[in-house]
């Protein structure tokens, strides 16, 4: 029998307790505490700030704070009581250190003397200057202009269609989209929700028949939402579109398109066709750009050739240099030029011998010296082009072996870089608009966005012992940011609608000690994950509820030892929505008494040493396994008493995959008991065909299925019949029936409870699954 020590931990109070005592040392002598009030609505930061009466307006901490307020220097054993119902307007930036028995609170008002309810930190601000639309010219051709709203927004760094996060009456709104999703929550979601090219599509471009239909060149300026390489979405600007052959040119996308699309952000009727709506009009129409098409190169970077058109500092690596050939295709007119430049980079190998060739006809030889990086040219005569082709003949000697270009420009006789933006022709702009189809008349029901990135922000260290607890945090960026902090306490808060733009975490904490989030609230973050820990000792996600979280809501790298238990995640299936993501070197994990309900997976586990994954129910809805085990699982891992459902395959638990074709990163002692799940555990290595695992001590589990010529092991059962086990399966009720086969047949497990906290067992044997029968409680 495999022995497992750590199995025993729970690693919740008595674990962390003492591993927080070995991090702390001895407590400091104790001193008079304390306590701060803030009321941003009746508050006034030259007031003492030390009874409701005297309250601050900012906290301490807020860089906006004045007078007194900007004063105080917090000190362990400190509390900052934020007034119930009032919406703070701000970010905290805290830079104090707590002791760890006297940490430094910020309170919101969880014991409801001050104020009713939850204090409120509020990332947004509301819009004015709202009109609604009087002609459809003013709409941008839209014929249902009456039901359109426009206002003008502050021109900004980071203001995009995506991060924009515009909210009214409590309901997030959303960019238009074409077609519509079938969950307005879910933007990336490919299926149904997005087209199938009936065309080409390249970095730049999609070609697909229904372009004009969809709206033609009502479609510049918008964004094309493109299916990618690597199982992902990239939101890229329109710069143009060619009516004779469909085609629309976008920005670069940075990995290979994968054939499918949507259109969102446009005035076309097509996509803007309901409430809830908006379309943010950044730029004035009209620019495009130049396609990259390469002949026998093989590019060694994540950044595509397009990248030389753009402007940022960035090359495109490839290999071989010599004899590279890349061919500038001009959308729409042909373009005259007068002058050519190329940047070289000076890291790798550079180009000796070029040429440039104008629709294949010759324009320029030259031969660039290997001590320069910038090579301008000027042509004997203007140059009219569709087709400009730069090639490379031959290289200087050296030790890299790629070559790298960072820019090739083409500048008209006014200076204009006429490859990387194309100016069709002046219009007329002045300044980001904003139009949306509201729910409700933006003057009787006010809209507000987002304009503070991060709620609260822990700094770079020093910042130790700190609890933040009892608040509602909406409608910022970010939730939270710690780096180097030890004792952080993250308790009973309520996070909802951040809304960053992309790929981007609510909450993250970076090298970190002795660190929990107990008992908060999570909801609509759309394509965020939740938390995130990279790199901790003693950390710990317990009792959270997290819904509608658009990527992978709880995730460890390298955390060690760390505990995810007893947290409910529900609807979270957009892309890349693994419920619980265990990664990167994390080791001496608990996976414990969680329920996970439609997500695009359950649990993954990858590069992970010793884990226990017990009494969870995960239940995937139908989508995928609800566990899997990617590459390089190792050390001791107890898989018991969980109830793994719904996969809409022949098991719950697969090993393999990312690249492991035979099995040979897992070199682990797995023990899998007790356990009731769709299937035996599978080994699905790429490249063959899914096999049952045989390298596992597989006792007492019971199968909803089983592939031909599987033995079941000793105490294994295969029951197809879901409606003796459970109480009600089709209602996603796991709890066992009175008569079910799975009472009373596991094995002796060293765990004392089951998901709901019943002792177990509750007969002579535990029971197979996450729930112990409990007589009494029918």
């Amino acid at each position: 029998m495999l022995c497992l020590p750590f199995s025993r931990w729970t690693l919740s109070a008595c674990a962390l307790t003492a591993f927080s005592l070995f991090l702390c040392g001895p407590a400091a002598t104790a001193r008079a505490a304390t306590t701060y009030y803030v009321d941003f609505e009746g508050g006034d930061d030259a007031a003492a700030g030390t009874s409701p009466e005297q309250a601050f307006r900012r906290a301490p901490g807020d860089p906006q704070a004045e007078g007194e307020a900007a004063g105080v220097a917090l000190q362990p054993g400190d509390t900052v009581i934020f007034k119930g119902g009032v919406a703070y307007r701000g970010v905290l930036e805290i830079g104090w250190a707590g002791e760890p028995d006297a940490p430094i609170t910020y309170d919101g008002n969880t014991e409801g003397t001050f104020g009713e309810g939850r204090a409120i930190l509020d990332g947004s601000e509301p819009l004015t200057g709202w009109r609604r639309c009087a002609s459809a010219e003013e709409a941008g051709g839209h014929p249902d202009y009456e039901s359109i709203y426009v206002t003008e927004v502050e021109p900004e760094d980071d203001l995009s269609p995506t991060s924009l996060g515009l909210v009214q009456a409590g309901r997030m709104l959303y960019p238009s989209q074409y077609p519509n999703p079938e969950d307005e929550f879910y933007r990336d979601r490919v299926g149904t929700d997005y087209l199938e090219a009936d065309g080409e599509m390249t970095h730049t471009s999609i070609t697909d028949s229904r372009l004009g239909g969809i709206g033609g060149e009502q479609l510049v300026g918008a964004l094309a939402c493109v299916f990618v390489t690597g199982n992902d979405v990239r939101w890229r600007r329109i710069t143009g579109y060619d009516p004779e052959t469909h085609t629309i040119h976008t920005e670069a996308l940075d990995r290979d398109p994968a054939g499918r699309f949507a259109i969102a952000n446009t005035l076309a009727a097509s996509a803007f066709d309901s409430p809830g709506e908006y379309v943010l009009e950044e730029k004035p129409p009209g620019r495009r750009q130049a396609e990259i098409v390469t002949s026998d190169l093989y590019p060694n970077s994540s950044h595509p050739y397009t990248l030389m058109l753009d402007g940022r500092n960035t090359f495109a690596i490839i290999d071989p240099m010599a004899d590279a050939r890349l061919d500038f295709i001009v959308p729409g007119e042909p373009l005259t030029v007068d002058r050519l430049s190329i940047t070289t980079d000076r890291r790798t190998t550079r180009p000796r011998d070029i040429a440039f060739l104008a629709d294949g006809e010759e324009i320029l030889t030259a031969e660039l010296p290997n001590a320069q990086d910038d090579f301008g040219f000027e042509l004997e005569e203007p140059v009219t082009f569709g087709k400009l082709t730069l090639e490379i003949r031959t290289v200087h000697e050296g030790d890299h072996r790629y070559g790298g270009i960072r820019r090739v420009q083409a500048f008209d006789a006014d200076g204009r870089d006429m490859l990387g933006a194309l100016e069709e022709e002046d219009v007329d702009f002045d300044g980001p608009r904003l139009y949306v189809r509201p729910h409700a008349d933006p003057e009787q029901e006010p809209i507000s966005r987002v304009v503070r990135r991060l709620a609260i922000d822990l700094g770079r260290g020093g910042s130790d012992h700190i609890t933040i607890r009892g608040f509602t945090v909406r409608d910022y960026r970010l939730a939270m940011r710690a780096r180097e902090v030890e004792g952080l306490r993250v308790r009973d808060n309520a996070f909802e609608r951040m809304r960053q733009g992309g790929y981007a975490n609510a909450i993250q904490v970076n090298r970190v000690k002795d660190v929990a989030f107990e008992g908060n609230r999570f909801e609509f973050f759309p394509q965020m994950r939740a938390i995130v820990t990279h790199t901790g000792k003693g950390v710990t996600y317990s009792g959270n509820r997290i819904d509608h979280v658009g990527r992978s809501p709880l995730v460890f790298y390298f955390v060690d030892p760390g505990s995810i238990v007893g947290n409910t995640i529900t609807h979270c299936t957009g892309m890349h929505s693994n419920a619980i993501t265990v990664y990167e070197e994390s080791k001496n994990i608990l996976v414990a008494e969680n329920l996970v309900r439609d997500s695009d997976r359950p649990m993954t586990a990858s590069r992970v040493n010793n884990i226990v994954i017990r009494n969870n129910v995960f239940d995937s809805g139908g989508r995928t396994q609800p566990i899997s085990f990617w590459q390089e699982v190792s050390g001791e891992v107890l898989v018991e008493n969980n109830t793994l459902v719904n996969s809409g395959r022949d098991s719950g638990l697969y090993v393999g995959g990312l690249g492991d074709r035979d099995g040979s990163t897992f070199d682990m002692e797995m023990v899998f008991r007790n356990n009731i799940m769709d299937g035996p555990v599978m080994h699905i290595m790429r490249g063959t065909d899914p096999l049952w695992t045989r390298n596992v001590d597989r006792r007492n589990n019971i199968y909803l299925s089983a592939p031909e010529g599987f033995e079941p092991g000793p105490g294994e059962k295969v029951i197809d019949d879901t409606g003796a086990l459970f109480v009600d399966f089709s209602g996603r009720d796991f709890r066992l029936r009175p008569d079910s086969p799975a009472i009373n047949a596991g094995l002796a497990v060293e765990h004392e409870h089951d998901i709901s906290g019943n002792p177990r067992p509750q007969g002579p044997a535990p029971d197979i699954g996450a729930y112990e029968f409990v007589p009494d409680a029918r």
